[in-house]
């Protein structure tokens, strides 16, 4: 029996696992990339369910937790977006990673006529309830602002009062700068100092 010989193979055996291990963990970090990668566009399966499948996929792993984890828990994490119910991605296209503006431009034209910062903001404390209405009133304000000098939204303050502000998208004012009657706002959003009482 050849001692440097059965050492040598058993160096290049180490040396080859070493190297294994190493790409093992790169290829756990891509995986768990791509999974939120997929999640956060509301895909409805996971590259950990590929992983764990069965033989007929053509991909299969005797132990898929040595990859990339315990597929129960990151099934169990998962449950929502595999039920339709991404906590990033709503069914209408709402995505909560997009800018204030976007959502203030989402909202509004969700609503499809003008609305009070306060519907937007219940709006979406609605959608991002761990951010309060009042939160959500501070964040649009710059929003709202800024969309208006871009000339992407208008406001149009009834009875030139400032709290009774309501916003839109300049296409749904007509000629004389008055809302077209197909856009029109909640009145329910007015604030009673506003509403003219004749004696």
């Amino acid at each position: 029996m050849d001692i440097e010989l059965i050492k040598s193979q058993v160096q290049s055996l180490l040396k080859e696992r070493d190297a294994v291990s190493h790409k093992l963990i790169e290829i756990e970090g891509a995986i768990k990339a791509l999974n939120k990668l997929l999640n956060a566009h509301g895909a409805s399966f996971s590259i950990t369910e590929e992983l764990n499948g069965s033989k007929e996929s053509g991909v299969y792993v005797s132990n898929p937790s040595m990859l990339i984890g315990d597929p129960e828990k990151l099934q169990e994490e998962n449950k929502d977006e595999k039920a339709g119910k991404n906590k990033y991605v709503f069914d209408d296209g709402y995505h909560v990673n997009m800018s204030n503006r976007n959502k203030v431009k989402f909202v509004i034209k969700d609503h499809d006529k003008f609305v009070h910062n306060r519907q937007i903001a219940e709006e979406l404390h609605r959608r991002e309830p761990q951010i309060s209405e009042d939160e959500w009133a501070k964040k649009i304000s710059a929003a709202l602002s800024s969309l208006r000098q871009k000339g992407q939204l208008v406001n149009f303050s009834v009875n030139g009062y400032n709290r009774n502000t309501f916003w839109g998208s300049p296409k749904w004012l007509d000629s004389n700068k008055e809302i077209k009657k197909e856009y029109m706002y909640d009145k329910e959003y007015l604030q009673e100092d506003s509403v003219t009482i004749e004696i």
